[in-house]
């Protein structure tokens, strides 16, 4: 009785949260105009649709890779596969979890420990490292623009102020993670006895529970601190790293691009570059994968930013939410089943080098036949935007790729 009566509370917070959130949801498009917008979503076209999925897998595979690259760089011997089905499994957990990402890398973190057989720490070392990476790519993308455009074009004083809070939040996490890792092994001793205390303590009041030694805290944030700096010991791994967390991000933005471009607003891709980081400050509310408040951050930004009326821009929020955030959202539920369902001692089958080879020259000779045809048979929308031509189309043919090189490769092992 005691365990559920102290779990009970917690339950009804987040269920509180969840309904204050789309309550307040549900009011902001009543103000905008609700009938306005399921109008406009209601007139995207199928090709517009089959775009913005397109672009909205992208960053799974993009970042499942980049875990991979983390991963193996600490000795954890994961296929390709294995690491992009497990991001998409973290997609799923920041969904669920209040302040997104940052509440779901502790759950993220036991998943992929569990799902890799290694300490939690290490583990917890890769997600956090992936994370921090990604959100770079964002920061980075949103600098670039304002640096080089902001000149060019007009920005409202209500963009201003959320530029001026975005990047002061930002430089001042990354100042205080860089002090942190400066000063990292002087501080680990402190930290590990004074986390070891507080498990101690906490554990004490928890029935059932036994909280582990403070020697033991101790370790693991010495194993930590140790996987941080085996991962640093390789730039050029980091490089690769924040190279494809910078083309996720160009596909997040491709993506809102598309989606105005769907409901008739054509925008510079550099506008969208500016939004997309900036909406990012709707993670800070306690509320599961920012429900409601994402959307009513961006289509205020957009509103800011284009002049279009504020149904076209809920309308052009709700889209983007869609195809970037909830349907991956939906797809790592599925993985996350998946991962459950099949032990993961039994995915890791030999794979001949010659199969290996066949399997990626099909898959690479396939996928770029895809190329053509979707482009002879104008099967998706052909962006008038070149970069987002581009991330489309190169995004396109990674999505094909590794969905036919992973059927070659399982296929040569039964």
């Amino acid at each position: 009785m005691r365990v559920t009566s102290m779990r009970i509370p917690g339950v009804w917070r987040t269920v509180a949260s969840v309904v204050f959130a789309l309550v307040g949801f549900s009011l902001y498009v009543w103000f905008v105009g609700a009938t306005a917008v399921v109008d406009a979503v209601s007139a995207i076209s199928g090709r517009h649709l089959a775009s913005l999925v397109v672009l909205g897998l992208v960053p799974i595979v993009t970042w499942g890779m980049a875990l991979w690259v983390v991963l193996r760089r600490i000795g954890t011997q994961v296929s390709l596969w294995d690491a992009t089905v497990l991001f998409a499994a973290m997609e799923f957990v920041n969904a669920v979890t209040p302040f997104g990402q940052s509440g779901g890398t502790p759950v993220s973190s036991l998943l992929v420990s569990w799902q890799c057989d290694i300490n939690y720490e290490r583990a917890f070392a890769a997600v956090v490292g992936v994370n921090v990476f990604v959100r770079l790519a964002s920061v980075a993308l949103g600098l670039f623009v304002v640096g080089f455009y902001s000149s060019r074009f007009v920005v409202a004083e209500q963009v201003r102020n959320t530029a001026a809070f975005a990047a002061g939040v930002t430089f001042g996490l990354l100042a205080i993670v860089a002090v942190l890792w400066a000063v990292r092994h002087d501080i680990e001793p402190a930290v590990g006895r004074g986390l070891g205390r507080l498990t101690n303590g906490v554990g004490r009041w928890l029935p059932g529970v036994s909280p582990p030694t403070p020697e033991s805290v101790a370790h693991r944030v010495e194993r930590f601190v140790a996987t941080l700096d085996e991962l640093a010991a390789d730039p050029w791994r980091l490089v690769a790293v924040f190279v494809l967390s910078l083309f996720g991000q160009l596909s997040v933005a491709a993506a809102l691009w598309t989606a105005l471009d769907a409901l008739g607003v054509t925008q510079p891709l550099p506008l969208v570059l500016v939004v997309v980081p900036l909406a990012k400050v709707s993670g800070f509310l306690p509320t599961p994968g920012s429900i409601g408040s994402a959307v009513v951050v961006l289509s205020s930004l957009i509103v800011a930013l284009s002049g279009i009326s504020g149904a076209l821009a809920t309308a052009a929020a709700l889209v983007y939410r869609g195809v970037v955030y909830w349907f991956p959202a939906s797809v790592g539920a599925l993985a996350t089943a998946g991962l459950f369902l099949v032990r993961h001692d039994d995915v890791g089958k030999r794979r001949s080098s010659r199969a290996k080879i066949a399997a990626f020259v099909l898959a690479g000779g396939i996928s770029l036949t895809l190329l053509l045809v979707v482009h002879s048979r104008t099967l998706l929308v052909e962006p008038s935007d070149a970069v987002v031509h581009v991330v489309r189309d190169v995004g396109l043919g990674v999505l094909g790729f590794a969905l036919l090189w992973t059927l070659f490769t399982t296929v040569t092992t039964q």
